[in-house]
């Protein structure tokens, strides 16, 4: 199997960053550590309601050209690297993971325009205590 570089993503980072913006939450966002607390409570909230939030991606078509730049240039720049984690197959089992975190993200407008988590933005913690 191939060895995946999928690393983190950052959408609920961005959520709070965007909902400071917006005026939804007071808290102060200066700090890692206040950004860091309020992601964990943001997924938190979203995991207890059960919802799922809407997503922007990238086209199949792209994708899929991206998918086999990315196959010719392995195989062309590290053909042993590319052999030993599987070729295409593997290759494409990576890449289908990775574009699940790095193709795809939030879609932040239809998520304040829906009002679907006013009531979090409500009441959010000031201290992030919880």
């Amino acid at each position: 199997p191939s060895k995946s570089n999928v690393g983190t993503d950052h959408d609920y980072q961005r959520f709070l960053i965007e909902a400071k913006h917006r005026g939804k939450i007071l808290n102060h966002l200066s700090k890692p550590i206040q950004i860091i607390k309020g992601e964990k409570y943001l997924k938190t909230k979203v995991e207890e309601m059960n919802v799922t939030l809407p997503k922007i991606c990238t086209r199949d078509a792209l994708l899929e050209q991206i998918f086999q730049r990315e196959m010719e240039n392995e195989n062309a720049f590290f053909p042993e690297w590319y052999e030993s984690q599987g070729g295409e197959k593997g290759l494409r089992q990576s890449f289908d993971a990775a574009v699940k975190k790095k193709f795809c993200t939030l879609d932040l407008d239809k998520i304040f325009d829906s009002g679907v988590l006013d009531s979090v933005f409500e009441d959010f913690p000031r201290g992030f205590t919880y």
